[in-house]
């Protein structure tokens, strides 16, 4: 389901009583015919709670629950992430992490070589002359060193070349930079066709909307064991995975910075060629009334395992190492 306009979102804290009028022009293609619906509804809170109680409840301890004032922001991006019928492998016109990217360059001007492919991972921004710029984080082993690699998402179309392209990669800490040396790399999303959005997309796997990006973990706060359902990984080959716990933090024999992540209880974990650059995550959830928000507070991203396909060891590269090489933030839905 694909929202393309919501109007006006206002909040009358007076009737505890949320008001979303809007003319939501969703447009269906099926059975070639052209679908246009308006929808107006009224949500009513409950009202024997208070305030604070009925937003935060129980998740009252994890960081970065929303409060009050950012109901309004929780709602109309709950609005915007319901997507429908999208796998990892389509193309979204508003980019989310874990999605398929085509990495390659160009050797001349009428040359193209195809690198590789891998998932798109957390999204980013930084300045430039004072001006915001979005991208995302990636792999730094999925570019290479010798020319500026063009990224499209999900691949590059043959047909017509320029269709998919997102931007460029402009930055890595992978082949540049101290040792040990951070497997990441910086795409700066230049087309004006997509949208860097502070999400993971989760719909794509089975949940009910994408999981909001939330805030991160550092080296020296990240629990081995988060509770619930652990940490999860998302790479557009083998999609999701949960259950997961860190086993130490580790410099691998390729001299990069790693957790080392394994499956809680043992076994393999559900991962192979293709997830690198894909995000790894705690997620958790509120329930606000008629709807489950997803939030996701990031690790890492994937930089391979001890296996090709199934391993027994997730090796991920420490989101905050990464931002720091980098020089960028960590793109949240309240940034």
């Amino acid at each position: 389901m694909l929202w393309s306009h919501l109007e006006r979102l206002t909040i009358n804290n007076d009737t505890n009583t949320i008001r979303i009028e809007s003319d939501l022009y969703h447009k269906i293609f099926q059975n070639h015919m052209l679908l246009k619906s308006i929808i107006q509804k009224s949500v009513r809170l409950r009202g024997e709670r208070p305030w604070r109680e009925m937003l935060v409840g129980k998740d009252a301890f994890r960081k970065g629950a929303p409060g009050l004032g950012e109901l309004g922001v929780a709602v109309s991006l709950f609005l915007a992430v319901s997507v429908y019928g999208l796998s990892l492998t389509d193309r979204w016109d508003n980019l989310a992490g874990g999605v398929q990217i085509e990495v390659g360059y160009y050797q001349t001007p009428d040359r193209y070589f195809l690198y590789g492919y891998c998932s798109l991972g957390a999204p980013v921004y930084w300045y430039e002359g004072g001006a915001r710029v979005f991208g995302y984080l990636t792999a730094g082993h999925c570019t290479n060193s010798q020319y500026q690699d063009v990224v499209h998402q999900p691949y590059r179309d043959l047909n017509a070349p320029d269709s998919n392209y997102i931007g460029d990669v402009i930055k890595d800490s992978y082949y540049t930079g101290p040792t040990p040396v951070v497997d990441a790399a910086l795409i700066k999303v230049t087309t004006s066709s997509r949208t860097v959005k502070p999400w993971i997309a989760t719909s794509s796997v089975g949940f009910q909307t994408d999981a909001l990006v939330n805030w991160y973990y550092t080296v020296t706060n990240a629990p081995r064991d988060p509770g619930g359902s652990g940490y999860s990984k998302l790479g557009f080959r083998c999609q999701y995975d949960s259950s997961l716990i860190i086993y130490d933090l580790y410099i691998t024999q390729d001299n990069a910075l790693v957790y080392r992540v394994i499956k809680r209880g043992g076994g393999t974990i559900n991962a192979c060629l293709g997830d690198s650059g894909g995000p790894v995550f705690y997620m958790w959830s509120q329930r606000i009334d008629f709807m489950t928000v997803y939030y996701a507070n990031i690790l890492g991203i994937v930089k391979g395992g001890n296996a090709y396909a199934y391993p027994t060891v997730l090796y991920v590269t420490p989101i905050d190492e990464s931002l720091n090489r980098l020089q960028v933030y960590l793109y949240t839905y309240r940034s």
